[in-house]
């Protein structure tokens, strides 16, 4: 991935440090919706940079710049985010200066789990995560999927997060 705009890359940082760096887009004016807190569930990093061209890129949450399957959302979610970490295979992507680190559930593209300073990160978004209380402000939960095969889990994941976060959740 080519990052663009005013980055400073200290050391380190990984490229999700850099990711969240990248400037807000505009946001509208008087939209109406500011109050709606947004919330990536994932499956690649497009939510986040969705809300970031939007003007509403917030604090980096657990699933904002990795990939993941339904399955592995739902094993985190409701195990607490245990084995988060693991991954079965590391490889280099070839054609670019990256490494994916893959599990069965999910995959680091623009991080390394096994990097002290980030898993202090990633443990710092997921206790933002598990603060979300959807019980006094509306918060709005985006997953894109892979593909329409997911569209069935949506009830599943629907009542996680209203037993994890509460009811204005949409």
């Amino acid at each position: 991935m080519v990052i663009h705009g005013p980055v400073r890359k200290e050391e380190g940082m990984q490229e999700s440090d850099l990711l969240d760096q990248l400037p807000d887009g505009e946001a509208q004016e008087n939209s109406g919706t500011d109050h709606i807190m947004l919330v990536s569930l994932g499956c690649f990093c497009g939510p986040k940079l969705s809300f970031k061209h939007i003007g509403r890129g917030s604090e980096t949450l657990p699933f904002d710049w990795m990939r993941t399957r339904h399955s592995g959302l739902m094993r985190f979610l409701r195990h607490d985010f245990d084995g988060f970490f693991d991954f079965a295979t590391k490889k280099p992507v070839p054609g670019c200066n990256m490494t994916t680190y893959r599990s069965y559930y999910h995959s680091f593209w623009h991080d390394d789990p096994t990097d002290p300073g980030m898993r202090e990160r990633y443990l710092r978004r997921i206790a933002r995560f598990n603060a979300i209380d959807a019980r006094m402000r509306p918060v709005l939960f985006v997953r894109t999927i892979p593909t329409t095969d997911e569209l069935s889990d949506v009830p599943e994941l629907l009542e996680e997060l209203i037993r994890r976060h509460g009811k204005h959740r949409a």
